[in-house]
């Protein structure tokens, strides 16, 4: 007799707006159709409102990595995967070296635009399917999915040598930090 349906109008790669359509059978006296009515409301902003929420509940508002809770899932499904298939898997710690007294020294300002590009950093050194999440003010923690001890330890060197060439830039000041990794 009647059903919903919500769905952009069109399908290409642009933001298109997305629609819920009800769909009735119209009747007449006798029981026999006679047409129908469907009625579309714009619900984009109900759905972008849901995606922010969905998004912000997964990730950290300041460096936009994975949060705690997100990592943990990610952490516990490779755990499962693991028991389940003969793959293996790495769990890198990191944890800057000094950050809480630079933050004091210069401002949580810098000190959050640092976490922020430490992050963008440590995002370029991981490959895609690998978890990335700020876990604590100044400690980060990647989750190497399918990766052999010995590529995590390349992993590691390279993200601390990285770090430790990084020179930030805070109102004339150049500030250098080292990472630990465990």
């Amino acid at each position: 007799e009647h059903f919903e349906v919500e769905m952009p109008l069109a399908q290409r790669d642009e933001d298109l707006p997305i629609y819920k359509l009800h769909f009735s059978r119209l009747s007449n006296r006798n029981g026999e159709t006679i047409g129908a009515s469907h009625i579309a409301r714009d619900i984009s902003a109900q759905v972008n409102v849901q995606d922010q929420l969905n998004y912000l509940s997964k990730h950290d508002p300041l460096t936009g990595t994975l949060n705690r809770k997100a990592f943990y899932h990610r952490l516990m499904r490779a755990i499962q995967h693991s028991s389940r298939r003969e793959t293996s898997h790495a769990l890198l710690y990191l944890d800057l070296d000094h950050f809480k007294t630079l933050n004091q020294q210069v401002g949580h300002n810098a000190g959050d635009a640092l976490l922020r590009k430490v992050s963008t950093i440590l995002g370029n050194k991981v490959r895609d399917r690998d978890a990335l999440a700020r876990i604590g003010g100044n400690e980060f923690a990647i989750l190497l999915e399918n990766c052999h001890i010995d590529e995590a330890h390349k992993v590691a060197e390279q993200i601390c040598d990285t770090i430790d060439r990084y020179e930030f830039e805070w109102q004339e000041q150049s500030l250098r930090i080292t990472v630990s990794i465990g």
